[in-house]
């Protein structure tokens, strides 16, 4: 993964936006719901996963919108994740990207 550091090619700096933070998270809460009537079935297991992922996504995406930062990099997000919101553990954002690059390979 990418620092924070090495990918600022792939960032913009935005004007702060919390409208559209907060339409991201409504769109969160309806992946949440939908992911309720998928869990603990076996034959949708890649939709959970790539939804998990999409929520994930989507929350650091909020959290950039607010900050003031664009990116259409997947792996960007989780450097900023990593590098502004030290509360995410390490394991926690390996996670995040094992998540991410899983989900590429089921989309691909």
């Amino acid at each position: 993964m990418k620092s924070w550091k090495e990918s600022l090619e792939e960032i913009r700096k935005i004007k702060p936006d919390r409208q559209m933070a907060s339409a991201i998270l409504r769109m969160i809460e309806v992946r949440m719901k939908a992911l309720e009537e998928l869990k603990g079935r076996r034959e949708f297991a890649s939709l959970v996963v790539e939804d998990y992922y999409e929520i994930l996504k989507e929350a650091a995406t909020a959290l950039m919108t607010i900050d003031g930062y664009k990116t259409l990099s997947h792996e960007v997000l989780i450097a900023y994740l990593k590098e502004f919101y030290p509360q995410f553990s390490d394991a926690e954002i390996l996670l995040a990207d094992n998540l991410r690059q899983t989900r590429n390979k089921i989309a691909f």
